[in-house]
């Protein structure tokens, strides 16, 4: 079974890789642990992994040797995930989505992946943004069977959607300026932000760590979301333009208060 360039990135996969061959010579299927192949080959870095002919894949063997060759890996998965997350790209990608893979049985790994978000970098954490924010109320899902987060897995992460003005501050910085609007990755950036009460003060912090940047668009949509948060929109934007006289020279910023003096609230969706 060829493996092309994908060697190291299968050799250190959270999830097992396994090849399924189907041979035409004598109408059978038969089966091969890829991951494990290449973590006992660790120099190999291309061509191709053998299969045995004795690895069959049938109803006794679905449930026996093929089933235990992928509960082997269950008691490595947290280690394994967790190190990936630490590692550079495609490592990091590739464990981001792992972690969405294995909640689907056990919510741990989401878990894990929420409490690494300072240190993912950024094509990384704007996938975990997106994978997260399934777990929230998001209102512009289209939710199938495949992408529905179990209520008692729910139950379990939500509670620790409650973010740091550092994480905060560092998803803002992951998200384009482009990427508002209803379906967009920053709406399901404003979701997370949902599930925690006190994120509006976060936000005012989040916006001081902002502001150092050369770049203000990032702390311009913290103020717009500590805005659109808040119980009373003309107040707060009062405060925000006192607080930081530097946002209202910032386009953005001036056409949300624009919108706000005319219509009293704003919602970005």
């Amino acid at each position: 079974m060829p493996i092309g360039a994908h060697a190291e990135l299968w050799r250190r996969s959270t999830v097992p890789i396994f090849g399924i061959v189907y041979d035409p010579e004598d109408s059978l299927i038969r089966w091969v642990d890829i991951t494990g192949y290449l973590r006992a080959h660790p120099d190999q870095i291309g061509g191709s992994v053998p299969v045995s002919a004795r690895h069959t894949l049938d109803k006794l063997s679905l449930r026996g040797a093929f089933t235990n060759a992928v509960r082997a890996y269950v008691a490595h998965g947290a280690g394994d995930l967790t190190l990936n997350l630490l590692s550079p790209d495609p490592f990091q990608v590739g464990a981001v989505y792992d972690a969405w893979a294995l909640s689907r049985s056990d919510p741990k790994y989401l878990l894990i992946m929420r409490r690494f978000l300072m240190d993912l970098v950024p094509e990384s954490l704007r996938r975990a943004i997106w994978l997260l924010s399934h777990v929230g109320s998001h209102p512009n899902i289209f939710w199938t069977k495949d992408n529905w987060i179990r209520p008692e897995a729910e139950a379990q992460l939500l509670p620790w959607f409650r973010w740091s003005p550092e994480e905060i501050a560092h998803m803002l910085r992951a998200v384009d300026h482009s990427d508002y609007g209803r379906g967009t990755l920053g709406e399901c950036l404003d979701v997370l932000l949902y599930e925690d009460a006190n994120v509006v003060p976060k936000l005012h912090i989040a916006i001081k760590l902002l502001v150092r940047d050369p770049d203000k668009a990032p702390a311009v949509r913290a103020a717009t979301l500590a805005i659109t948060h808040s119980r009373d929109q003309p107040e707060e934007i009062a405060i925000l333009a006192r607080d930081y006289p530097e946002l209202t020279e910032h386009e953005w910023f001036q056409d949300v208060s624009a919108a706000i003096r005319e219509g009293g609230t704003l919602s970005l969706y």
